[in-house]
């Protein structure tokens, strides 16, 4: 239970972190003059910034179409191709990484043999991937979310651990509305 109290106060900590590395990542080429060569230029129209955003490009439509492991894939090999500056390189592996993220969070949270609290840790950090990424799995994600928050909330209220199991609630509310599950854990908490 701490483990995962801890994991939370990391990833919620870590969250703006790697919201700021996306952002940085995913940022359309700007037409930055090179100060070293005034003919380099990395504008959306140079061959190096065309190639980079035709492998991101296929990337997204990999990730649209539920196929994670080949849009790290595509992003993988792009960077390891050598035919990018350290730095675009770098941005490709980290958005390679969170499609991989969200895929083995996705396997987590969907397993029916993972523990509902560890399922929902999974879930959630599976939908703020998406959201990074562009959100094309959100309602995909939502549903089952909703699902395993109510399964979590009563886990974490046998646990005794109130706060997480009203997070898990209200959470679970928020996605799917009221139901005797969270009717239940809200009134046990009030009872305590």
């Amino acid at each position: 239970m701490q483990l995962l109290e801890r994991t939370w106060r990391v990833s919620s900590f870590l969250g703006p972190i790697a919201i700021a590395l996306v952002a940085i990542a995913i940022q359309p080429a700007t037409g930055r003059q090179c100060t070293r060569s005034k003919s380099h230029s990395s504008s959306p129209h140079h061959p190096v910034a065309v190639v980079a955003v035709a492998h991101r490009d296929l990337a997204d439509q990999h990730y649209r179409a539920k196929r994670l492991d080949d849009a790290a894939a595509t992003l993988r090999q792009a960077a390891a191709s050598g035919q990018y500056k350290p730095r675009t390189a770098g941005e490709l592996l980290v958005i390679a990484s969170f499609y991989e993220q969200l895929g083995d969070s996705l396997d987590v949270g969907m397993d029916p043999s993972v523990p509902a609290p560890r399922a929902f840790a999974a879930l959630r950090f599976a939908l703020q991937l998406d959201e990074m990424l562009g959100g094309s799995l959100a309602d995909d994600i939502r549903v089952p979310l909703g699902l395993v928050a109510e399964r979590a909330a009563l886990s974490y209220v046998a646990l005794r651990n109130d706060p997480a199991a009203l997070d898990a609630v209200e959470l679970a509310e928020s996605l799917g509305g009221t139901s005797a599950a969270t009717r239940m854990v809200r009134e046990t908490i009030a009872g305590r």
